[in-house]
């Protein structure tokens, strides 16, 4: 999990994803390195701007990243999401079995279900190559390229 108070009046947002331990290989997907990553898309609020003690059952808000490179109005524009392409951070396969690497996949986000409570929430995605639509954990859910992020000069 990572807390972030960020410049823009968005408030205090915890990810509650990270991507920083999976084994990415190469495919068309980017390669994470140390300073630039992929961002989830979806955090929840603080709790003094929440009034929820459980992180989990917090409403879904957007990171200041996401907002910027959607070109979003606020932190809740779940409408404005609509046919975006998103990243989906999935499992590679090997003779139809899953395998410990991993990539990220693109695919144009249909709707966000339940954005009032992060752990019911899921994304209904659509494959770019063949028009399936399925349902995804919001976790996966990304920004589509890697993101430069910010470090603490020490």
């Amino acid at each position: 999990m990572e807390i972030a108070q960020n410049e823009k009046d968005y408030g205090t947002y915890y990810t509650l994803s990270t991507f920083d331990d999976f084994n990415f290989t190469p495919s068309k997907s980017e390669i994470p390195t140390d300073d630039k990553k992929y961002l989830p898309i979806f955090a929840v609020g603080g709790i003094d701007e929440t009034r929820m003690f459980c992180i989990t059952a917090r409403p879904l808000k957007m990171i200041p990243e996401a907002i910027k490179y959607y070109g979003l109005s606020s932190i809740d524009d779940y409408d404005g999401m609509k046919d975006k392409i998103v990243g989906i951070i999935k499992r590679k396969k090997v003779d139809g079995e899953k395998i410990n690497e991993y990539h990220c996949v693109e695919y144009k986000l249909k709707e966000i279900v339940m954005p009032h409570m992060y752990s019911l929430s899921y994304a209904v995605v659509e494959c770019l190559e063949t028009n399936e639509t399925m349902d995804i954990n919001i976790d996966r859910v990304t920004i589509p390229s890697l993101i430069q992020i910010k470090t603490l000069p020490y």
